[in-house]
């Protein structure tokens, strides 16, 4: 059986950024109480999740 795997293209941006954009997401997880929000790393996603055999 071919067993597929999920993958998704990002880059993480540079330390400086980072930051700045994490600050953002506490203040969108506060205001509308979505700790959700803060799970993933700060990235930007290029390519959205796909699957595809290894």
């Amino acid at each position: 059986m071919d067993v597929k795997c999920q993958y998704l293209l990002a880059i993480r941006p540079p330390a400086e950024l980072t930051d700045e954009i994490h600050q953002i997401r506490i203040a969108f997880a506060e205001k509308y109480n979505c700790k959700a929000a803060l799970k993933p790393p700060v990235h930007i996603t290029l390519l959205p999740n796909f699957w595809m055999l290894p």
